[in-house]
């Protein structure tokens, strides 16, 4: 009898070694919001006294704060993509994207990343409120939110816009959706260095008028 039990032992831990040794894992993909070589690098080379602003804080809500990226289905359904991942939480990834973009549409490398505090006085901060960001059910990519600049100088909110934007996903599969959200932030950048552009202009005119009353 124990000569049986012994050999019904040996045969269990045999397939069980058989299952695991011959299956693997399936392999989880990372991805981030820049292309290869794709960095705010190159901006380096700008003049040091361009604007100097702060990117951040972005609320997102509890479904797209983290890493993996998330589809809708049909029925309110959400699909949480364990083995296509971002490399690291949705929202701090965001915000690295937008700072980029901003510092290359800019051309300056003043731009930093909330929680950071730079060694640099700034002039003003844009915080933004997600509202979605993932893919929808006809397989395009949405992203829309909220954002506003404050003057950091003043502490007034001097600035505040909505942005709405979707973008195919041109084949349809994982790679061609992150690249769908790549062109929303892009697209979102394009807005946010367009309105700094205009504050900046702004608030030069009215400081050369305050020192020429007469002209």
């Amino acid at each position: 009898m124990r000569r049986i039990i012994s050999g019904m032992i040996i045969a269990v831990a045999s397939a069980s070694c058989l299952v695991a040794c011959g299956s693997r894992s399936p392999q989880v993909t990372v991805f981030t919001f820049s292309e290869v070589g794709d960095t705010a690098a190159g901006v380096q080379t700008a003049e040091m006294d361009g604007l100097r602003v702060l990117i951040g804080p972005a609320n997102f809500p509890r479904y797209l704060s983290r890493p993996q990226l998330v589809s809708r289905r049909d029925g309110g359904e959400l699909r949480v993509d364990e083995f296509n991942r971002w490399g690291g939480p949705l929202p701090d990834e965001f915000l690295r994207a937008v700072a980029d973009e901003v510092s290359r549409g800019l051309q300056t490398p003043r731009v930093v990343v909330y929680p950071v505090l730079p060694p640099f006085a700034l002039d003003y901060s844009v915080a933004f409120q997600v509202q979605s960001f993932e893919t929808d059910t006809d397989g395009s990519v949405v992203l829309r939110c909220l954002w506003a600049v404050t003057d950091v100088d003043s502490g007034e909110s001097v600035a505040a816009a909505s942005f709405s934007g979707r973008e195919p996903a041109a084949r349809g599969d994982v790679r061609s959706r992150v690249a769908a959200h790549r062109a929303l932030v892009v697209a979102l950048a394009e807005d946010v260095v367009r309105r700094l552009r205009e504050l900046e202009a702004g608030r030069e005119s009215a400081t050369a008028r305050a020192a020429d009353p007469g002209a």
